[in-house]
Formats: C-alpha cells, structure tokens, sequence
C-alpha cells in the first residue's frame, strides 16, 4: 500500500477534499446503462443469473455445470482434474500438474465465454492471434535456433546495401509482397515470417532428406537457406538499430 502524502511538519496526512473531487468520477450514465439493461444482465447457462454471481452455494451448482460438461467434452481431461481438485495437487509432480491445468484451460475458457455471452468477442481474439501465429513460430525455431548465435550472419561477406538487396528478393521470391516490404507494418512483420519459415521449412526438410540418403544439398537449396539467414538478419538488424 502506498503511504500518504506528508504534511510540511513531516507528519502523514489524506488527500484533500478538493484533491480526491478533481479525481471523481462524476458521470457514472454510461456504466448505468451497461450494468442495468435488463438485455444484457443475462447469462449464457441456462438457470444462473448475475445475482447468482455472488452466492456462494449457487457458484458452486455453477461449478458442477461446468464439471458436468467437461466430463461431456473430454472424458479424460475431467478425470484427471477431478482426481486434482481432490488432492489439492499434493503427491503431482509439478509437470503434471501444469500439463492438467493447460488441458483444462480451454474448456474453462469457452465455459466463460458461454456464461458471459462474449463467444463472438473471444472468437475474434482468438482470430486476431492465430493470424500473428508465424511471429512465434518465427521467434522459437529460426530466431532461437539460427539468428541468436555468436556466429551468425559471419558467412556473409558482401556489403549491408546487397544483403539488403538479397534479402527483398528472398522475401519476394517466397511469397512476401514487396510493398509491404521496409514499411515498418504488421503486416510486413508476418509477411516476413511466413516467407522465412517457408524458406526454413525447405531447407530443413532437404537436409533430412540428404542426411538420410547420403546426398548432398544442392546449390539452389543452399542459396535459399543462406537468403533467409541474410533476410531475418538484416530484418533483425533494422528493428534493433544502432547500439
């Protein structure tokens, strides 16, 4: 808690009347009319009401609903977490118990989104994210894995102006749209990750492939993995600016 403010004589003091009125809030219209439309004060599972929100007894009855449709949904999981509400978690290993409460969440989720009426909302959250999806998988297996090394981009011996050069045309060439290219955008950001990964996802497999028979990569290959390790190097390089 933070403490009060003090007073010239070092002792503490509260605010003062005018100083807590400046911070009041004084139109409260806008959330009457969210939290009294008779409409909206309606929750999605059938037999609840908001006023039931609050009754301890009543959120249990909830809680067996949603118990209820677990079980319906996924069996397995709702053993599971029944079996963990009843040990309260003591003899679980800690990976087990984090890989219960992961299985559970989306169900407790949708739960919510039923009971509160917001699917639509949460679909489109949900949406929104799964469309940044490359950014991650960009982030863990070619971030991670090639670009955050002591070594990397040491191969290169060209000049900055043609790695940047090499690295539109990667882009381009695996399906990123040039205009979008060195705008700074979102959307030049996934356009990025999707072309890399595609290009990674060649490379890899082609090394798998050559590794299981013996092969060796061929030139074109090779040229496709060392333009995206100059693209996301220099992309990177952008972002980060000078030290």
């Amino acid at each position: 808690m933070a403490s009060l403010p003090l007073a010239p004589n070092g002792s503490h003091h509260a605010p003062s009347a005018a100083a807590r009125s400046a911070r009041m809030q004084r139109d409260f219209e806008p959330w009457r009319r969210a939290t009294t439309d008779a409409s909206e004060l309606v929750l999605g599972v059938a037999g609840f009401a908001y006023a039931d929100l609050f009754e301890p007894a009543r959120l249990a009855e909830l809680d067996g609903v949603f118990r209820a449709a677990l079980k319906s949904e996924a069996p397995e999981v709702a053993e599971r977490l029944e079996a963990y509400r009843a040990c309260r978690g003591e003899g679980m290993k800690p990976e087990a118990v984090s890989s219960l409460l992961l299985e559970a969440a989306p169900h407790v989720s949708r739960f919510v989104a039923r009971l509160f009426r917001i699917e639509a909302e949460v679909a489109a959250l949900t949406h929104a994210a799964e469309e940044r999806s490359p950014l991650w998988r960009f982030k863990k297996e070619f971030g991670k894995k090639r670009l955050f090394k002591s070594n990397a981009g040491q191969g290169w011996k060209g000049t900055d102006a043609e790695a940047e050069a090499l690295a539109r045309a990667a882009l381009v060439r695996s399906g990123a749209a040039a205009e979008v290219l060195g705008v700074g955008s979102d959307e030049e950001e996934t356009a990025i990750a999707l072309a890399t990964m595609l290009v990674f996802d060649r490379a890899e497999e082609a090394k798998k492939a050559a590794d299981a028979s013996g092969a060796e990569l061929t030139s074109e290959t090779r040229s496709s993995a060392g333009c995206t390790c100059v693209a996301s190097t220099t992309t990177t390089a952008r972002a980060a600016g000078p030290p």
